[in-house]
Parts: C-alpha cells; sequence; structure tokens
C-alpha cells in the first residue's frame, strides 16, 4: 500500500513540475546568420502560450511600429508582455522592448 501512495505522490509532484514549466518557460526563434536558432527565457507572467515570436530578432530591417498588421502587433505585445513584463502595446512600451532585447538578437 505504501508503495502506491509513493507512486501517486511521485506523479502529482511531477504532473506540478511540468505544469510550472509550461507556465513560466516560453521560447521563441531568431534567425540570424541565415540559420535559426532557438532561445528559451522565464516568462514574467504565467501563461499557457509557450512559443512567442519576436519579429526583430532577425538580420532584416526593421518595420515600424505603426505598419504592423494588427496581429503582427498583437503577437509582439504578447511576447514583450511575457519576456519583459511590458503592460501597453503603445509605441512607447513597444520601442521599450525592441531596446532591452539582448544585443545577440541584433
Amino acid at each position: 500500500m505504501k508503495l502506491k501512495v509513493n507512486k501517486y505522490v511521485s506523479l502529482a509532484v511531477c504532473l506540478g513540475v511540468a505544469l510550472l514549466v509550461w507556465l513560466y518557460a516560453g521560447y521563441f526563434n531568431s534567425y540570424l546568420d541565415e540559420e535559426v536558432q532557438t532561445h528559451f527565457f522565464l516568462k514574467k507572467h504565467p501563461t499557457f502560450q509557450v512559443k512567442f515570436y519576436d519579429m526583430y530578432a532577425t538580420e532584416a530591417d526593421d518595420k515600424p511600429f505603426d505598419l504592423l498588421a494588427p496581429d503582427e502587433r498583437k503577437e509582439y505585445f504578447e511576447y514583450c508582455h511575457a519576456r519583459f513584463g511590458i503592460e501597453s502595446d503603445s509605441n512607447t512600451e513597444l520601442t521599450r522592448c525592441k531596446k532591452i532585447t539582448p544585443p545577440y538578437l541584433k
């Protein structure tokens, strides 16, 4: 009987850890030197979304925020909110997010 209880406790602990990783870990891809690189980060806010999109993690020319399609802007804001805790999708806040992106991604 004791073995069964330990098995269920171990399973519950493993599921709890997996849930925490899912809620607090995220990743995005960058496209540098003609290769795809995956970057992992700890989220500032828990969310079930794991894969994020940073359109500025490329060697391509930067696209001004005013010219972004609504879905592109939303995806970039979701990345900034999860990774850096940005609370608004205003041009000022998105510019701040873009500036604090690590230099190896630029």
